[in-house]
């Protein structure tokens, strides 16, 4: 008699979520050491030649930490969407896997409100 594939596919499923949960993690690790360097951006402020748009004080701090807070949502709110999508019998892995594409816009968002 063959084991049951559903819960194969159940277990490959769990997984391969949480090591791409895992790899997630640590691309996000990388993107928070990103933004802490990003500081350097308002290095040219202050020079009078032509000042940026991301000496505004304000407009840095809102980008700084709008991206940190994405980095933050997203850590915290995908083992919860991992844990959901497994009680609802939808596939784990997807949701790490949306994560990492919303990481990446955000950080393709982010390096182009810092070069205004």
């Amino acid at each position: 008699m063959e084991p049951s594939t559903d819960q194969d596919e159940g277990t490959a499923d769990k997984v391969a979520a949480w090591i791409l949960y895992a790899l997630q993690l640590a691309i996000e690790g990388v993107l928070f050491l990103f933004s802490l360097f990003s500081v350097m951006a308002t290095d040219p402020c202050g020079t009078g030649v032509d000042e940026p748009r991301i000496c505004s004080g304000y407009y840095f701090t809102a980008a700084f930490y709008g991206y940190w807070l994405v980095l933050l949502v997203t850590a915290l709110a995908v083992p919860l969407l991992i844990q959901s999508a497994g009680r609802h019998g939808k596939l784990r892995w997807l949701r790490p896997v949306a994560a990492i594409v919303v990481l990446a816009i955000a950080t393709v968002v982010y390096i182009a409100l810092l070069s205004q």
